[in-house]
């Protein structure tokens, strides 16, 4: 059923927008978006894309600094930011190679989503394909390959499929560049949390951002933002920015209140920036970050800052959970179990409980550690200290980043 709520989605959207406020209206242009806005983002400049685990790791994560000089724009630790990427050069090569379009379109391509295949693409195909002058006894090749489209739209291949993959199997179809660009949705932008504190970079916005690659169908696919900017951008390269702001994802009003933060991996950098805030603020209440990755030697991301902020105390506790450091896997949540007395008088003392990171394994995992926290150390049942976790996030004491 959800390629026809797809449809009937689109169909209302396409509905809705023939019916939207037009940009001038009584001979006046309507307002535009306040800059800095997803409608209306600013242009930055990358300064620096500096890898952060050791060249022996599995993993390629990037701490990003961006100029923000001359933009005005203003963020509150806890917000994230959104990039508008372009495509890969390579990418749009070899789609326009597949498609038949001339090279003059790369352009027009630069801005489009080339990670998912389009109803509209496929609708427009068909009815290239059957509108074609019929040579040779290309009526039954062509009715063949208008079967193989409808059927391809029809089925789950069509949400797994890129673009490329699409012209690939299909090609020669016989569309325009316009007919491609048209029926292709625009660029989305990517959202990643911000990992500095504004005063302490009054002029600078950073980033945590681990670079996407993986193999599908004996390709490699590059994630769209995360390796134009670890593989593309040059120091100095322009970038489209705008700031996503939080909704209660931000360090306690009260400097005295303690904080609990829990940010395995990239989910590290709110953190870095909330720890950031503190100390500019020098505010007095208690710290405590559990930080996971693979290899100690080889991830353990943001070491140095990390430690000194250990050291002089900024970071009352640093609990550290390396799963590929011995045989049994060690995580985040088993920290949290091993320190379970101290956790929940800390909780009971009104401390702040945050969460940042994979939304599908690792925060469920975090959940169900501090309900078994609770439900120990509170001598509650699960029940109780269910709904005690409930109370905490009504009161914005438990606040989760996860995606």
């Amino acid at each position: 059923g959800g390629s026809e709520t797809a449809k009937a989605l689109r169909a209302l959207v396409k509905e809705a927008g023939s019916k939207a406020e037009p940009l001038f209206k009584g001979g006046e242009r309507l307002p535009q978006a306040e800059p800095g806005t997803r409608d209306n983002p600013v242009q930055a400049k990358l300064l620096s894309c500096d890898r952060l685990n050791a060249c022996e790791s599995t993993k390629d994560t990037r701490h990003v600094a961006i100029d923000l000089t001359g933009t005005g724009l203003r963020y509150r630790v806890g917000d994230a930011l959104g990039l508008w990427p372009t495509n890969c050069d390579e990418l749009v090569r070899r789609v326009l190679g597949a498609a038949s379009l001339e090279p003059s379109t790369a352009a027009l391509l630069a801005g489009k989503c080339l990670r998912t295949v389009t109803p509209e693409l496929v609708e427009l195909a068909i009815e290239s394909v059957r509108s074609r002058p019929k040579q040779n006894g290309a009526v039954v090749l062509d009715g063949e390959l208008a079967a193989r489209l409808k059927a391809f739209g029809d089925s789950d291949a069509f949400y797994e499929w890129d673009v490329l993959e699409f012209f690939e199997a299909f090609a020669p179809l016989g569309l325009t560049a316009d007919q491609v660009v048209s029926s292709l949705n625009d660029q989305r932008p990517r959202l990643y949390s911000i990992a500095s504190s504004q005063s302490r970079f009054p002029t600078q916005v950073h980033l945590t951002v681990g670079r996407v690659e993986s193999k599908v169908r004996d390709r490699h696919r590059k994630g769209v933002a995360s390796t134009m900017l670890a593989d593309r951008l040059e120091a100095g390269s322009p970038l489209r920015v705008f700031v996503q702001p939080s909704h209660g994802f931000t360090i306690p009003s009260d400097s005295h209140v303690p904080m609990i933060m829990v940010g395995p991996g990239t989910g590290i950098a709110p953190f870095i920036a909330f720890l950031q805030q503190r100390e500019v603020d020098q505010a007095d209440g208690r710290n405590w970050l559990f930080f996971g990755d693979q290899r100690s030697t080889l991830d353990f991301l943001y070491r140095e800052q990390l430690e000194a902020w250990h050291r002089n105390r900024l970071l009352t506790h640093l609990d550290l959970a390396f799963s590929r450091d011995s045989e049994t896997k060690v995580y985040v949540q088993h920290r949290m179990k091993e320190r379970g007395a101290e956790l929940f008088e800390w909780l009971e003392l009104g401390a702040y409980f945050f969460v940042c990171g994979d939304a599908s394994k690792m925060a469920v995992d975090v959940d169900t550690a501090l309900q078994e926290v609770i439900a120990e150390h509170g001598k509650r049942t699960l029940a109780e200290s269910k709904a005690y976790l409930k109370a905490m996030a009504t009161a914005k004491r438990y606040v989760r980043d996860v995606y």
